[in-house]
């Protein structure tokens, strides 16, 4: 029994009908994928705790992340089905970073006056930050379904 994904726009955008947009495939392939996305989940926590302490050590930055980015490049080039949902993801990181970055530089140095709220005292520089970030994210969802529905559409043809 082959799984694949709904064609239907109102079903939910999730990871299996991802990696089932660009064909059917068995239950235990399936998971094998859900396996290998997890795994390189794992490598990109790594990279990102490892880029918050960016400032202290450039040089293990650099020899772990060439050493995770040759196995996954490994991984990628033994399961195909999910380059696209990794790609997207690599994506999502250095922008995420970039976006983080550009934050620190520009918006946290300004003072701002705090905004008091029932004695909650909420800074505004970082309500600043979350208002700048939620449109990046929605414009990544927009990209995420408009991947989906390409790959879905390349499956009909």
């Amino acid at each position: 029994d082959f799984l694949k994904a709904s064609d239907l726009k109102s079903a939910a955008l999730t990871l299996p009908r991802l990696i089932l947009a660009k064909g059917p495939m068995k239950e235990p392939d399936l998971v094998k994928n859900f396996y290998i996305i997890s795994i390189i989940c794992g490598f990109f926590a790594i990279l990102t705790t490892l880029l918050m302490n960016s400032t202290i050590d450039f040089i293990t930055i650099t020899i772990v992340s060439g050493f995770l980015g040759l196995i996954t490049v490994f991984l990628l080039y033994k399961y195909p089905r999910i380059r696209g949902i990794v790609v997207l993801m690599v994506i999502l990181i250095v922008i995420g970073y970039i976006y983080l970055v550009a934050i620190d530089l520009f918006i946290i140095p300004i003072d701002f006056i705090d905004i008091d709220i029932f004695g909650l005292i909420i800074p505004t520089n970082i309500l600043i930050s979350l208002i700048i970030v939620i449109p990046g994210l929605l414009l990544w969802y927009y990209i995420t379904i408009k991947y989906f529905w390409s790959e879905i559409n390349k499956m009909k043809k």
